[in-house]
């Protein structure tokens, strides 16, 4: 049994773990083409020579741009309902899988080898050289003294390792979230009617696979429309790109890492960044309202100032976007410590 009146904004799961399986399928089709030597040639020549090659490889590279998109979604309609305050262990779970999906996403986008690929590895890998023994993890990682084919292997590894552990917590998420129930958004503790969950809702799947099919669609018409075109030229150590950023979905972290001046800081605000989401399903209790006006209006402040840092993101660091950087930075955290305090004044009105 289902309730009546959950939104499509419950369709984006099933959507997630569709697109999921089909990046996983395609990037085991391309294992049997995948070669260290030469990388760059060698994909651009089985770009252009293999059809079947080109296919797979076109709805991978976009797809994964695709899934963050639902990923981000499928998060904010989380935060938005408020449905990780009674799904606690489906929504650590989730967090887990965020945390693996950018992983592997990282680890994939250094494998076509281009100047990005190649200095975006090198940017991110030289942060751990500010832990204890950090330059010799460095120095492990990358196979040398510089990123290499060596650590092209290492990545292509993990790149590969990663998903098969990906889809083991994707299923845990699924029993975790099915043997409890879908929340609702209007789930006031109040009992609603449920039907069941067929045909109503394999309905509501069907125009998932529509909406997947129209993005197949899309992604062949203009494959490259969003790519770096820096990335289009062979990685080269000795030559540096004027403008280094990584895809749209790393972007607001990105923004969050160069707006602080301190490298040991920028990291440590890196990595919470990212962990913050984690932290809302810990400290539930703390930052949740019972208004529920007050709550949606401040996911939606959340929702804004992360979209604004992904735009700085891609923006140079010169004035003024360094500066208005590091303010939506000081915004981004402090919106956990705003929610708290707002908290502790609204903590005695109570919704219908």
């Amino acid at each position: 049994m289902t309730p009546i009146n959950l939104r499509f904004w419950w369709n984006i799961g099933s959507i997630l773990g569709l697109l999921l399986l089909v990046q996983i399928g395609r990037g085991f089709l391309l294992t049997f083409y995948f070669s260290t030597e030469n990388r760059f040639y060698n994909l651009l020549t089985t770009y252009y020579e293999v059809l079947n090659r080109k296919l797979i490889q076109i709805i991978h590279i976009n797809f994964s741009r695709v899934i963050f998109f639902f990923l981000y979604l499928h998060i904010f309609k989380a935060i938005y309902f408020s449905t990780f305050s009674n799904q606690f262990w489906a929504w650590m779970r989730g967090s887990a899988i965020m945390l693996i999906v950018i992983g592997i996403s990282f680890l994939g986008y250094v494998l076509p080898w281009g100047q990005i690929s190649l200095w975006g590895a090198t940017v991110i890998t030289n942060l751990i050289s500010i832990l204890p023994y950090g330059t010799s993890i460095v120095e492990v990682i990358w196979g040398g003294y510089f990123v290499s084919t060596y650590t092209l292997k290492l990545f292509y590894s993990l790149h590969f390792i990663l998903p098969f552990i990906l889809l083991v917590f994707i299923i845990i998420h699924m029993i975790f979230l099915h043997y409890k129930g879908s929340s609702n958004p209007l789930s006031l503790g109040c009992e609603l009617v449920k039907i069941e969950f067929s045909p109503f809702f394999i309905l509501k799947d069907l125009i998932n696979l529509i909406l997947v099919l129209t993005l197949m669609g899309c992604v062949f018409l203009r494959p490259n429309r969003v790519a770096e075109s820096d990335n289009f030229i062979v990685a080269n150590i000795m030559a540096s790109p004027l403008h280094i950023k990584p895809e749209w979905y790393f972007l607001q972290y990105y923004s969050i890492l160069r707006a602080i001046p301190n490298k040991t800081g920028g990291l440590i605000f890196f990595f919470l960044s990212i962990l913050s989401l984690v932290l809302i399903g810990v400290f539930k209790n703390l930052v949740r309202f019972k208004v529920v006006a007050i709550w949606k209006f401040w996911a939606i402040v959340f929702l804004t100032i992360n979209c604004l840092l992904v735009w700085l993101g891609a923006k140079p660091v010169v004035a003024p976007f360094q500066q208005l950087s590091q303010i939506l930075t000081l915004r981004y955290f402090l919106w956990y410590f705003f929610l708290i305090f707002f908290r502790k004044i609204f903590k005695k009105i109570n919704y219908c």
